[in-house]
């Protein structure tokens, strides 16, 4: 992998930047020719920090597509038909003109997962007095951005983590990429709950084939969602998951219909059993390469994030391998996965796009990180 780098002049402020946050731009080239576009933000140290929270997800919770992702839709039906989230634009109307913002992680996406605002915990209505567990929290406080260690339990820290939460003005959990200046091996964080709720992040279950729409609707919810199906898939293990009541016999049917047509009977296999729908992984998929958002800090201290642009002819995005080596080749210390896919969207000043992605248009979210 290298990189031709498309810096622009220090001091030189392009449309959609502001003073108080440098933007980089440069494509990255992999070894087998694909490219991606990657544009990296390093807020200076006189940036100041504030996350955005659509109080709908907290408050009146999500309905779940599987164990931990939403179902967009069934959601926007218990909410009365409302929108489900908002368009970046939409939060900073109120934060004036001179901002970077964007939906930092999959928090509020899925359970399991939490940010930290203003020393508060803010998580999905899903997962209040639920939420137990260790957690890697990626946080500023006292003036820099460092990594923390939470253990809650039912919702709740335990007392020498509250203290460490209460001074902390913006955090978010992630798994963590890279740790200590090395790229992790995947298998260290292949069963992290942001991976659990959606190993697309992760594996091509469309084997490099492009397929409709109608696939992806009805596949996600027969997916994989535990850490050991989530390492015979990293070792070329055959995986078979049931799931009861998520699919009825005509998008079975459909399903069926889509992998014949795509030549992917050897790759994947549905069958019926009962009330059931079982899906079978009989051979290796290869590694995914999405849009992405890599967060972390530097050496000193200060915030880096890396938009990896991607769905494009000039930008493939990349595998979570090769988004670690981009992060830590841009001077991330300590960071992880941020959100992805149509997520993958800055806004900056004035409502300008700052990075490259694919759609025409922004998609709504649950939250922005605003940096000013």
């Amino acid at each position: 992998m290298h990189a031709e780098r498309l810096a622009l002049p220090r001091g030189e402020i392009k449309p959609g930047e502001i003073p108080t946050c440098d933007v980089t731009k440069m494509t990255y080239v992999f070894s087998d020719g694909k490219q991606t576009k990657v544009t990296v933000l390093r807020p200076s140290s006189a940036a100041s920090f504030q996350i955005l929270i659509d109080p709908r997800f907290t408050e009146r919770g999500i309905v779940l597509d599987n164990k931990r992702l939403i179902s967009q839709p069934a959601t926007q039906k218990a909410w009365q038909g409302e929108t489900v989230g908002k368009p970046p634009e939409e939060f900073v109307q109120t934060v004036g003109a001179e901002r970077n913002a964007f939906h930092p992680t999959n928090a509020l996406w899925q359970t399991e997962a939490f940010y930290v605002k203003d020393g508060h915990l803010e998580f999905v209505g899903n997962d209040k007095d639920v939420i137990t567990g260790n957690f890697t929290v990626l946080g500023y406080k006292d003036g820099q951005w460092g990594i923390h260690n939470v253990s809650l339990n039912n919702g709740q820290p335990d007392e020498e983590h509250a203290q460490a939460l209460q001074d902390m003005k913006v955090g978010f959990d992630i798994p963590l990429l890279v740790k200590d200046g090395e790229v992790q091996p995947l298998e260290t964080y292949i069963g992290h709950p942001r991976l659990l709720a959606d190993y697309r992040n992760v594996f091509d279950f469309a084997a490099g084939k492009q397929l409709p729409a109608e696939y992806w609707l009805h596949i996600r919810s027969l997916l994989p969602q535990t850490e050991e199906e989530g390492k015979r898939l990293l070792h070329a293990e055959s995986v078979v998951t049931d799931s009861e009541g998520v699919l009825g016999p005509t998008e079975v049917a459909k399903l069926k219909k889509i992998i014949a047509e795509f030549g992917l009977d050897n790759t994947l296999k549905i069958d019926e059993l009962g009330d059931a729908t079982r899906l079978q992984i009989a051979s290796k998929l290869p590694f995914n390469r999405i849009p992405l958002f890599g967060i972390g800090h530097d050496a000193k201290n200060n915030l880096v994030v890396v938009a990896i642009d991607g769905r494009q002819t000039n930008s493939a995005g990349a595998t979570l391998e090769e988004a670690a080596m981009i992060m830590k080749d841009n001077g991330i210390i300590n960071g992880g996965l941020g959100s992805a896919g149509g997520d993958v969207w800055i806004v900056g000043k004035d409502n300008h796009t700052v990075n490259s992605p694919s759609l025409q248009n922004s998609r709504p979210v649950p939250s922005v990180l605003v940096i000013q």
